[in-house]
């Protein structure tokens, strides 16, 4: 993708990417790190959460594809995700993924997520919390799609912010959902390292410009200094 597509309108730089899209890779199976088995509650909230993630990943995907058809084209999904723990890690590319975040991996088109810390924000900050970080991973997928989010990783990951945001205003309670998991971040989480995402009131304001505005209000978070 030519540098120059990063500073254009989102809806531009779509038709730009998709003019010379590619097949799809094949489809992987989205799946988490192995769990003990067994019934009775552990099991269950297991299976919950398992079905929470898969639920936030195709609802994102749905959006993303309907956002693209409406303008003609098609959207690629997200090839899959993964969960990993401390017994179970999971390398992007080469690179060992850090504990307490979720990322997107550009070099297997996967959405990868720290079990344990993903699982402690579902009980903590509320049922919409594990659909909030999903969405703003694959908001990177879409970044990485469209060839944007140019320029320091805080816009990057403010324009994911505001990319979550759009793809879930049709999810009730997910604006106040967002800053309620502002407001029960852990400084350790690498998810919420400032230096690198932004604030919590810059994430929390980006978010709802998306939710407010749409995919059109995250235009102002490419490229730049």
């Amino acid at each position: 993708m030519p540098a120059t597509t990063r500073s254009l309108p989102i809806a531009t730089a779509i038709v730009l990417a998709c003019c010379s899209c590619a097949a799809p890779a094949p489809v992987l199976p989205r799946t988490t790190a192995p769990q003990p088995s067994g019934a009775g509650p552990a099991a269950a909230a297991r299976a919950g959460f398992d079905r929470r993630v898969a639920g936030a990943m195709t609802r994102a995907d749905r959006f993303w594809a309907g956002y693209f058809a409406a303008r003609g084209l098609r959207y690629q999904p997200v090839r899959g995700h993964r969960g990993y723990d401390a017994t179970h890690p999971v390398d992007c590319g080469s690179a060992p993924l850090r504990r307490t975040d979720a990322i997107y991996c550009p070099a297997e088109d996967v959405v990868a997520f720290d079990i344990p810390w993903l699982r402690e924000l579902d009980a903590t900050a509320g049922g919409d919390a594990v659909a909030l970080v999903i969405a703003h991973e694959v908001g990177h997928a879409v970044q990485a799609r469209l060839g944007l989010g140019g320029g320091p990783p805080v816009r990057r990951e403010l324009q994911a912010d505001c990319l979550a945001g759009a793809s879930t205003a049709a999810v009730a309670g997910a604006d106040r959902a967002f800053a309620g998991l502002a407001a029960t971040a852990d400084p350790a989480d690498q998810w919420w390292m400032p230096d690198f995402h932004g604030t919590a009131a810059e994430r929390v304001a980006t978010f709802r410009a998306g939710f407010l505005g749409g995919v059109p209000a995250c235009d102002p978070y490419q490229g730049g200094t």
